[in-house]
């Protein structure tokens, strides 16, 4: 199975049951920015515990798909992934935080059309926005070169005020700055 397919059966997974989830990392990156390579399908999902058997059971038997270390995850609020055992590929599923951004780039989300179906996506500046986030966390130059790339190619577009109040909630005005001025 190729990544686009996989991303393409997970939408159609959270379609069926009736789950919240947008793409994220870099699938969102390469949709508004400049396209990389990538090892994995990321998605932001709003998942209860109950959701955990359903979901795990959606998946084709041979991939791991862990019930219980959903449950943990949903429960925790941290992550949790499926993979397909013959391709290595993997699907990174963060749960939907209940801090004061996660909700509001949810909110935001869009349908947006990718390969061919609708897909539900963040805006542009949320994708920037947690790629700043992860810079911040990490200190890799591959999320600040994403934002980089998802800035040189949709600043005309920006919510500019958006963009700079939840910079300054997270924390990173200064690189935000740095985007505007190259």
């Amino acid at each position: 199975m190729e990544q686009q397919e996989l991303l393409l059966r997970a939408v159609e997974i959270f379609d069926d049951l009736k789950i919240p989830y947008m793409v994220t990392g870099s699938f969102a990156v390469n949709f508004y920015g400049i396209p990389r390579t990538t090892h994995d399908v990321d998605f932001v999902v709003q998942l209860r515990s109950a959701d955990a058997n359903r979901l795990a059971q959606e998946f084709p038997a041979d991939f791991y798909a862990d019930p219980e270390m959903i449950r943990q995850a949903v429960e925790q609020q941290f992550m949790f992934n499926i993979i397909d055992p013959t391709s290595g590929l993997k699907i990174d599923f963060w749960i939907l935080k209940r801090d004061a951004y996660d909700p509001e780039r949810f909110r935001r989300r869009r349908a947006q059309v990718a390969f061919g179906r609708t897909i539900s996506m963040p805006s542009p500046e949320d994708v920037i926005l947690s790629k700043l986030l992860w810079y911040k966390e990490a200190q890799t130059d591959k999320h600040l070169n994403d934002a980089r790339g998802v800035w040189a190619l949709q600043k005309d577009s920006m919510d500019r005020a958006y963009l700079r109040l939840w910079a300054a909630k997270l924390g990173v005005e200064n690189w935000l700055e740095q985007l505007e001025t190259s």
